[in-house]
């Protein structure tokens, strides 16, 4: 009687050559040899020594050696993504600023010239004002009246009044305007004198006593070639300050004088300035 240990000992040795038969069945070549085959095997590229064998073709040396040590093609990387480098800013000169009365000399960046800009390299080229023709300097409004209004009786005056080439077709200001002047616009050095418009930025809000008054908020005054009668320094009555107005019209009350002064190699800072002055605020 066979044991039931033989039995199953008999069927394992039945399974474990059908699973042999069947292994050498599928990996064997056309010459009924077995072939071993990698788990990772890469394929060979088209052309290279092991391919053109299989083909029954002969391959250079030089060729095998190519595919033999070629190197892998690796991804490209996105190229790096560069930030556009803002234009640096240079200052330009003559922007007058005032601070508890004194009068100094700062530098205002101009938005759009930078240090680049300029390619011949003349510092000076692009941060000038552009050079005109001088007028012909003559007498365009020959005679103005004038009427006084408000606290103190002071003459009402307009920008246009004092607009140098208005009056007298000056383009540039000279230091010799005064003497060019009609009569009626010389007899306004000394005189209390009514005016508005708008204050320049200063630099803090409370507390001023002096300040810039122009002529609008247009280009030619809040930039920084604003002309000399658009633009003039106004001084507070001892005692007196303000605060700074933003974007809005108001009236100055104060002594106008005609008052040239220019830098030391010679170019215009100013031509008006007002005295002891108060603000109407309407």
């Amino acid at each position: 009687m066979i044991s039931q240990r033989t039995l199953v000992d008999g069927r394992l040795a039945i399974i474990a050559l059908f699973l042999a038969a069947c292994l050498a069945g599928c990996g064997s070549g056309s010459d009924g040899e077995f072939q071993e085959y990698g788990a990772l095997e890469s394929p060979e590229a088209p052309g290279s020594a092991d391919a053109a064998a299989g083909n029954g073709e002969n391959q250079p040396a030089e060729s095998q050696n190519n595919s033999a040590t070629a190197e892998p093609m690796l991804a490209l990387s996105q190229p790096p993504v560069v930030a556009p480098v803002p234009q640096s800013i240079e200052a330009t000169p003559d922007i007058t600023a005032i601070d508890e009365g004194t009068l100094t000399s700062v530098a205002a960046p101009v938005p759009g010239i930078g240090a680049n800009s300029n390619p011949s390299g003349s510092s000076d080229a692009a941060n000038t004002t552009p050079a005109t023709s001088p007028r012909e300097v003559k007498i365009l409004i020959k005679d103005r009246t004038f009427q006084a209004e408000g606290p103190e009786d002071a003459i009402r005056v307009s920008f246009d009044d004092i607009d140098l080439l208005k009056v007298i077709n000056m383009e540039p200001v000279t230091a010799d305007a005064p003497e060019k002047m009609p009569q009626w616009l010389k007899q306004l050095d000394g005189k209390r004198i009514r005016i508005r418009g708008y204050m320049y930025p200063a630099f803090k809000d409370t507390g001023l006593t002096a300040f810039n008054i122009a002529r609008d908020t247009k280009t030619c005054c809040f930039g920084s070639f604003a002309k000399l009668y658009d633009r003039f320094l106004v001084k507070m009555r001892k005692g007196v300050t303000t605060d700074y107005f933003l974007l809005r019209p108001f009236d100055v009350v104060g002594i106008l004088h005609i008052d040239p002064r220019a830098f030391e190699d010679g170019e215009l800072y100013q031509m008006y300035r007002i005295d002891d002055a108060i603000i109407i605020k309407k």
